[in-house]
């Protein structure tokens, strides 16, 4: 993925033009989107396995603040699954730029990187934390996701964290093929949240199947979404 970066240093997309996090606090922002509208770590705090899904790895700052929250809350003997998708995958030169505001990550990401390869195509399994956090992170489209996941997993998905870029921007990200697909692989009564508000987002993800809700935003934004399989 080709970047430029703005004048504190964000990220910005040249494919779609549009920015990795917000500007306000990227990461105050993935822990309410993501962490709080999922209701986690109360979800995965009585499992001894939680799997999350997520559409767009991107700068991987979602995937740092959850395993966080996971190492901090769950039990001794609990694991991640983390399942995500990318398209368009940062060099380890710029995702580690991307994530250098937020110190608290720096030996989850120098561990991560010494793993990451970028270049390579479909899945890379990549293990952290003595095994506890396992990301499967594949490279590709996300059809093409959704094909190898079904052929080569077999894990429901808890929760889904759908942050592509925004929908006027990356439409295909926001199909309702897309959301079809993940109805399928995920459990009943799993969760789901995106700071995405448009009105075909909302009408895709209830045609999916899936129970749809609007909450307040993150910072400027004044809505979000976020809802169950039921």
């Amino acid at each position: 993925m080709e970047l430029e970066w703005s004048e504190n240093n964000q990220p910005i997309s040249k494919v779609f033009n549009d920015i990795y996090y917000a500007t306000e606090d990227g990461l105050a922002e993935s822990r309410y989107v993501y962490l709080e509208q999922n209701e986690l770590p109360k979800a995965w705090l009585e499992k001894t396995s939680f799997t999350l899904g997520e559409l767009g790895f991107g700068t991987g700052l979602n995937f740092f603040a959850t395993t966080k929250s996971f190492l901090e809350s769950s039990q001794r003997d609990s694991d991640l699954y983390y399942i995500s998708c990318e398209k368009f995958p940062l060099s380890k030169v710029d995702l580690e730029r991307a994530l250098k505001h937020w110190k608290e990550f720096d030996d989850l990401i120098l561990n991560f990187i010494s793993l990451y390869e970028p270049q390579k195509q479909g899945w890379q399994k990549i293990d952290l934390c003595e095994g506890k956090i396992h990301l499967h992170l594949f490279i590709g489209d996300v059809q093409q996701f959704f094909l190898s996941f079904k052929e080569q997993m077999n894990l429901e998905i808890d929760a889904w964290y759908f942050d592509g870029f925004a929908p006027r921007k990356n439409p295909e990200m926001w199909d309702l093929s897309v959301f079809k697909e993940a109805a399928s692989l995920t459990r009943k009564g799993g969760s789901f949240s995106s700071f995405a508000v448009a009105g075909f987002v909302r009408r895709n993800l209830e045609a999916a199947g899936f129970r749809v809700e609007k909450m307040p935003g993150f910072g400027r934004k004044r809505e979000m979404i976020r809802g169950i399989l039921p």
